[in-house]
This record gives structure tokens, sequence and C-alpha cells, in this order.
């Protein structure tokens, strides 16, 4: 099914509003007004990789959810196989 979805995803979704032939003008503007007032700046701004890393790690934000993410994983390993451990030791 899923495979099914994404095939059927890749003809119906836009890959940007510029591009896509299927919108009005009207609409077409829109779409590319929203996502540069969104975004705060032109998507066709080609920066390299480099330069957003940089950027990424200057920003403190990074290092919190870094480490949020390793304690919420951390802490489902000990839920999930707690039990078990548990079970053999008795």
């Amino acid at each position: 099914m899923t495979v099914f979805f994404a095939i059927c995803a890749f003809f119906i979704l836009p890959d940007f509003p510029g591009t896509t032939p299927w919108l009005t003008p009207e609409e077409r503007e829109l779409a590319i007004w929203r996502l540069e007032e969104d975004a705060g700046e032109r998507d066709e701004d080609h920066r390299s990789v480099l330069w957003g890393l940089k950027l990424a790690l200057k920003d403190g934000r990074v290092y919190v959810l870094m480490l949020m993410i390793t304690c919420m994983v951390s802490s489902a390993g000990v839920t999930n196989f707690f039990p078990t451990v548990k079970a053999k030791l008795s």
C-alpha cells in the first residue's frame, strides 16, 4: 500500500509551485508568495551545504534537540527492554 500511494503521490504532488503545470498563474504566484513569506527568502538562493552546516553548528537549539532525542531514544530502550531483562533474571 505504501508503494502504491508513493507512486500516486509522485504524479500528484508538485515539486515546486513555479514548475507545476496544473496551477493557474494566480495560484502559482500565491503559492510562491506563501513559500517566500514562510521561509523569509526565495528558494532560488543557491548556497552550499557547508554554509547551512555552519549555521546549524552555531545554533544552540540544535544541541538541545540532539540531547532531547538522545534522552528519548535511551528512555524508550529502557522501557521496551527492561521487562524482558527482568523476566530473564527472575
